[in-house]
C-alpha cells in the first residue's frame, strides 16, 4: 500500500517503491501543489528517472514503522523510570500505586499475549510494591527492547489472537497491539500525574518531547 502525499515539494519530483523484479510502483508530480498521481513502469525503464525528474526510494516503507515503534518503546521505558526515582524516594499514596501498578502489569500482559504466553488477566488489578514495580520496569524496558530489535516489517500486520479479561476471545493486529500498550501507559502517566500533584509531590517532567532532546547529541 502506498500513501498518495497531498501535494508535491517543491522540485516536482516523485517517490516510488520496488514490489518485484519487473515492476515498479509509485508516485510522480512536476512542481506544483495538485495531487499526486499514481504511476507504474517497468524496471528496466529506469534509467530514464533522471530525465524525468524521478526519484526511486528502494527502502521498504515498512520501515519508518517499526523505527518508529523502536522509537515509542524507548521513551515509555524512560517515562516509566522518571516516575519510579520519585516513588523510590517518597510516601506514596495507596491510589498513586494502584494505577502505577496497573500500568506496568498491563504492560507485561501484552507482552504475554504477543508472545502467546498469557498469565491470568486478574493480575492487572494487583498492587505492587516499589520493589516489585522496580523490577518489572527493569523486565519490560529489557523484553520490549528485545521483541522490537530484530522484528520483521511484515510482522507487525499479524494477528495477535487472546482471551481478554471478560473471557471473550479476541484478535488484533500487532502494530495496534503495540500503539495501544504505549497510548495506555501514556494515559495512565497522565492520571499518575495529576494525583501525585494533588498529593502535593512534584511529578516528573516525562513529555516525549523532553525524551526526545535528551536523545540529540550534545
Amino acid at each position: 500500500h502506498v500513501t498518495r502525499p497531498k501535494q508535491a515539494d517543491e522540485h516536482g519530483k516523485g517517490s516510488a517503491l520496488k514490489i518485484g523484479d519487473d515492476v515498479t510502483v509509485g508516485l510522480l508530480h512536476h512542481a506544483g501543489t495538485g495531487p499526486w498521481e499514481t504511476f507504474t513502469l517497468l524496471n528496466s525503464l529506469r534509467e530514464v528517472e533522471p530525465t524525468i525528474g524521478l526519484v526511486l526510494a528502494a527502502t521498504i516503507i515498512g520501515m519508518a514503522r517499526i523505527t518508529t515503534f523502536r522509537r515509542a518503546f524507548a521513551y515509555d521505558a524512560w517515562a516509566n523510570r522518571r516516575l519510579l526515582e520519585v516513588f523510590a524516594d517518597l510516601p506514596i499514596p495507596h491510589e498513586v500505586l494502584s494505577t502505577w501498578s496497573h500500568l506496568l502489569l498491563a504492560e507485561r500482559l501484552w507482552l504475554d499475549r504477543i508472545l502467546g504466553d498469557e498469565r491470568n488477566p486478574l493480575v492487572l488489578w494487583s498492587v505492587l510494591t516499589i520493589a516489585e514495580s522496580s523490577m518489572l520496569v527493569s523486565e519490560l524496558e529489557r523484553r520490549w527492547a528485545h521483541l522490537l530489535e530484530d522484528l520483521p516489517d511484515k510482522e507487525l500486520d499479524r494477528d495477535i489472537s487472546f482471551t481478554d479479561t471478560k473471557g471473550h476471545p479476541q484478535t488484533d493486529r500487532l502494530a495496534d497491539v503495540l500503539s495501544h500498550v504505549t497510548h495506555h501507559a501514556a494515559y495512565h502517566r497522565g492520571q499518575l500525574t495529576v494525583r501525585l500533584v494533588a498529593a502535593g509531590i512534584t511529578p516528573p517532567v516525562s513529555d516525549l518531547i523532553a525524551w526526545s532532546r535528551a536523545q540529540r547529541p550534545a
